[in-house]
């Protein structure tokens, strides 16, 4: 993550959020999946990927030598893919199967930050923004919050360390 002060109160942050999962487990019951039939006790792995890529505008609304409040809208670029293969043992012999599911989607992001300095040239960061997108058969939302501690030796360069979480709430219409 990083940030352009531009003006007084105004500055363009950009970010990139990157994660991936993988697990290996034998399945409980038969799962379709695309052009693919994954049997019961099949030793299956689902890989997933989740990335974000983030512009925001930002407007402090209150600026104080110790404390800055700033509102900011942007936009989050989200990728999704997700990936489930298994070693399947038919009547045939024994084959690989996989398949994949991959979404894109441009989200729209409205925010809020705090700065606050706790001592000299520290200062603690908090930050909370929320997306959402409703389209067609899909709804969902990704609220994204995160707390860090900055260290800004001068007006031009900042570093700090900080957690961000990201919730994921996605819903399908869908009977398949």
């Amino acid at each position: 993550e990083g940030a352009w002060r531009f003006g007084e109160r105004h500055k363009v942050r950009a970010m990139w959020f990157d994660y991936s999962r993988s697990r290996t487990e034998a399945l409980g019951r038969e799962i379709e999946w695309g052009d693919e039939v994954f049997p019961v006790s099949a030793e299956a792995t689902a890989k997933t990927r989740f990335s974000i890529y983030e512009v925001a505008y930002e407007y402090a609304f209150l600026k104080r030598e110790t404390l800055e409040l700033t509102g900011s809208a942007g936009i989050h670029w989200t990728q999704y893919k997700a990936t489930l293969s298994a070693t399947v043992n038919g009547t045939s012999g024994t084959r690989e199967a996989s398949d994949s599911a991959k979404l894109d989607a441009p989200l729209p992001v409205v925010g809020v930050r705090g700065l606050w300095r706790i001592h000299g040239n520290f200062w603690l960061d908090g930050a909370a923004q929320y997306f959402a997108l409703q389209y067609d058969i899909y709804d969902g939302s990704i609220p994204d919050t995160g707390i860090g501690v900055l260290w800004q030796p001068n007006k031009w360069l900042g570093i700090g360390l900080g957690y961000n979480r990201f919730d994921v709430d996605v819903e399908l219409d869908d009977n398949d």
